[in-house]
């Protein structure tokens, strides 16, 4: 048992086991999960959460480019770099190819989707559910 629980921790599953079931109760019973992912389970994630996230990722980075560390020359910094931005731009191309597939409304609602999910506060959530809805109704016509 000491073992399984180790190979857990060490393979950091108890992050894809937390994924899996949140995804497989949002897709169950998703008023349930909006309401408990909504509530100050909210705050704790976004808010306190992410700050000491960041501040373990910022730490693993520095000490990583000290000299000694695995990524303390240019040539080696270069892969995950690379990667990362890959990442982003990679992201950006499919979104595109698939709005460019789509007429203007269509685009511009994926746009509106796309936006409100980066959106944190209520109040900017109320306006971005304002465009979504005008972007739907023009759809519709």
């Amino acid at each position: 048992m000491k073992n399984l629980w180790a190979f857990i921790l060490d393979n950091s599953l108890l992050l894809v086991f937390g994924a899996v079931a949140a995804l497989i109760w949002a897709n169950v019973d998703y008023a349930s999960y909006e309401h408990i992912s909504h509530s100050w389970l909210h705050f704790f994630a976004n808010d306190i959460g992410m700050v000491f996230f960041f501040a373990l990722a910022a730490k693993e980075v520095f000490e990583a480019t000290l000299p000694g560390g695995p990524l303390a020359s240019p040539r080696t910094a270069a892969t995950p770099l690379l990667a990362a931005v890959g990442g982003m731009v990679a992201q950006a191309l499919i979104s595109i190819g698939e709005s460019s597939e789509a007429g203007p409304w269509q685009m511009m609602h994926r746009i509106a989707l796309q936006l409100e999910t980066m959106l944190q506060e209520e109040a900017q959530e109320d306006v971005s559910g304002q465009v979504i809805d005008l972007m739907s109704a023009r759809t519709a016509e």
